[in-house]
Formats: C-alpha cells, sequence, structure tokens
C-alpha cells in the first residue's frame, strides 16, 4: 500500500469512527494538502487554511499566556472545523456539523491526529535539528520565539472637540450649512 493510500485510511477510520464526522483534510504546517476524505469542499484550501489558522491560534494563545495550542476550533452556524496538530509536520482538519458533541469527538481525533503524525514524520522524517514553524515536539504546536517589545509610551488622548489640526472645526457640512 502506497503511503497516500496509507493516510486516506486513517481519515476514512475516523470518519467509520465518528459518524458525524463529515470530513477530515491532513495538511502540512506550511499549508500544502497532503491527504484528504473530503468531497464537498476543496482539500488544498481547508489545507491552507488550517496552517494559516494554527499559526494564528498559536501565536494568540502565546500572547496570552496560554502555553502551547493544542488545537482550534472554528463555530460557524452550520458547523464546526477542529484543526489537532499532527506530528513535526502535520494538522488534522475535522469538519462536523454544528450539532455535533465536540468533547466526545476530541478524544479520536486527538488518537487520530497522534497516528497520522506518526505516519507523516516516519515517512518524511524532518531533518536533523529541524523544527517545522511552530512547531516544538511531535503532536505539539508552539509559538515562535520573538524577543520581548519595548514598552511603548501610551497613546495621546483626543476629544471629538479638539480634533482640530488648524484651529477651525474642519468638520464636513452640507453645502449651503455654515
Amino acid at each position: 500500500m502506497d503511503a497516500e493510500a496509507t493516510l486516506r485510511g486513517e481519515l476514512h477510520l475516523l470518519r467509520r469512527r465518528r459518524s458525524e464526522v463529515s470530513g477530515c483534510v491532513l495538511a502540512g504546517v506550511d499549508g500544502l494538502h497532503i491527504a484528504s476524505d473530503l468531497v464537498s469542499v476543496n482539500p488544498e484550501h481547508v489545507a491552507a487554511m488550517a496552517a494559516a489558522g494554527a499559526g494564528l491560534a498559536g501565536r494568540f494563545a502565546d500572547t496570552v499566556g496560554h502555553g502551547r495550542l493544542r488545537e482550534f476550533t472554528v463555530h460557524g452556524s452550520e458547523g464546526h472545523v477542529v484543526c489537532y496538530p499532527a506530528g513535526w509536520q502535520a494538522l488534522l482538519a475535522v469538519i462536523t456539523p454544528a450539532d455535533t458533541d465536540l468533547s466526545r469527538l476530541h478524544p479520536d481525533a486527538r488518537a487520530a491526529a497522534h497516528r497520522l503524525g506518526d505516519l507523516v514524520d516516519s515517512l518524511w522524517p524532518p531533518a536533523p535539528g529541524a523544527t517545522a514553524p511552530g512547531m516544538t515536539a511531535p503532536g505539539r504546536l508552539a509559538p515562535a520565539s520573538r524577543p520581548t517589545p519595548e514598552p511603548r509610551p501610551p497613546l495621546s488622548l483626543r476629544s471629538p472637540m479638539t480634533g482640530s489640526r488648524n484651529g477651525h472645526d474642519d468638520r464636513r457640512r452640507p453645502p449651503g450649512h455654515p
């Protein structure tokens, strides 16, 4: 069995175990599509958005001091997309309808992400000493290191009445009104 068929088999297995799952996409952390079990949406677009979302969500978690990103969820009026890290180099995006009990989905989806991550990492091992952007350990997204910013002075306050640059009232008025 080839690598893509093995990865697709894991995605099918998750859908068989969790009937509420309407589709899955395995994406590289670079946003490229690896494998999918999705028919109604372009999997390349989902892969790119999953990677972008993981980067943003990881930075958000870091900025507010909440540690490493375990997963992130997009709640829409018609359903959810939950993205899980899958090893060093991949993300699993799971698409479900709105009535899905996500607390029951998480254990199976996390286990699938772990298995998929192991498969991806064994097929395409990362270079020695290299880590994918935002990744620190298998199955863990982490924030990129960055220097501590210098404190900025507070912004000056302007009220609507003191907003004139030239001492005149610069607000626009309708024609014929002085």
